[in-house]
């Protein structure tokens, strides 16, 4: 695979365990990782960094998944950054929450990694197309 670390994922989840599990998949895919413990953290680091792409879990302390990707929306440099959220919540109400408040796609607990990595890869090959196209 080719390599690509010139794309910035940051990964927003309070459990420890699944953070790091993600952070080394996306690091052995070639991308740049960095990580958030709670969405106030996410919309800092998001912020500070610009990322390429965003995967924040709905239920954090502090701000949740869906709040901070509102308030990340919000950041000028973020408004098109494609945010992935995942949940353990299968109710209607939570997606079209999540949605509203700027999630691109919302995936089911427990998480497929394969088709985590396809998401996240055909959300950069897109946007490395439109940023050419500009």
């Amino acid at each position: 695979m080719e390599p690509q670390t010139q794309y910035k994922i940051l990964i927003a989840d309070d459990e420890t365990t699944l953070r790091q599990s993600l952070a080394f998949v996306f690091k052995k895919e070639g991308y740049e990782v960095f990580i958030a413990v709670d969405g106030e953290e996410a919309i800092k680091k998001a912020e500070q960094i610009s990322p390429d792409l965003i995967i924040i879990d709905f239920s954090m302390p502090n701000i949740g998944g869906w709040e901070a990707a509102k308030k990340i929306r919000e950041i000028k440099q973020c408004r098109m950054t494609p945010i992935i959220g995942y949940t353990a919540y299968s109710d209607e109400e939570s997606r079209n929450q999540g949605f509203a408040n700027g999630l691109n796609e919302i995936l089911q607990k427990p998480l497929n990694v394969d088709e985590l990595k396809a998401i996240v890869a055909d959300y950069l090959s897109t946007g490395s197309l439109i940023k050419k196209l500009n």
